[in-house]
């Protein structure tokens, strides 16, 4: 009888050992639509995260908070490819202070994308911004 119980939890445990192994990994379009996206404060008149996609390229990628107070010049277009895209680097802002960014991201629909923002501003008085956003299309590109 003891020796029934033990296969049995054997089974049990594999099978959802292999249940968890196939799990479907989160989804990635792979043909987003051109346009702006952002996402907007709660009362819908801020934006907290933008970015334009144009010919499968991210440009002037900003999120605004108590760290980026004004735009960051030097934020380069990132190719998207596979329906993901990223970029660390260090980039100035229109008052000449550096910020160390790193910037990912996936589609995860035609018109929605989400991902990570960290923004480190270099020198004295450094700080961070971090943030975790989900954008959808606003306007057409």
């Amino acid at each position: 009888m003891k020796r029934t119980h033990v296969i049995t939890a054997a089974i049990c445990g594999a099978a959802t050992s292999v249940a968890f192994a196939t799990a479907a990994p989160a989804a990635v379009e792979r043909h987003p639509k051109a346009g702006h996206y952002a996402q907007m404060n709660k009362s819908g008149s801020k934006f907290k995260m933008e970015f334009t996609l144009k010919k499968h390229k991210v440009s002037d990628a900003i999120h605004y908070d108590h760290c980026v107070v004004v735009p960051l010049l030097d934020m380069p277009k990132i190719k998207v490819k596979g329906g993901k895209f990223s970029f660390d680097g260090t980039v100035n802002d229109v008052t000449s202070n550096k910020f160390k960014v790193h910037l990912d991201g996936k589609f995860t629909s035609k018109t929605k994308a989400k991902g990570n923002w960290t923004a480190k501003k270099l020198g004295k008085d450094s700080c961070t911004s971090k943030f975790n956003y989900k954008v959808k299309r606003v306007t057409q590109g």
